[in-house]
């Protein structure tokens, strides 16, 4: 099971290295630098997605619409970031 994590984490940083997820990389750096305003974002907008917006099905029925709501959700913040930061160094909770 290690042997597997260590693999995977070799095989990652290799494509990194290689530039593969430059876009990927970015869009995470800038997240990063807005941390705790994304970390108050996230936990906000989870609990009005999942039980005030009427999505409280997807956690009864287990479905994989959960992944479409965290990537929703990841894809918020990363526009924000990208949008923000251009103007601003650090983030308006920062």
């Amino acid at each position: 099971m290690r042997i597997m994590a260590i693999g995977y984490m070799a095989l990652i940083a290799k494509a990194a290295e290689s530039g593969y997820f430059k876009w990927l990389l970015a869009r995470a750096s800038e997240i990063g630098k807005m941390a705790l305003s994304c970390y108050i974002c996230i936990t906000s907008l989870q609990p009005l997605s999942f039980s005030v917006g009427g999505c409280d099905w997807v956690i009864k029925s287990k479905s994989p619409g959960i992944l479409f709501f965290w990537a929703l959700i990841t894809a918020i913040m990363s526009l924000f970031a990208h949008l923000w930061l251009p103007k601003f160094s650090l983030g308006p909770v920062e």
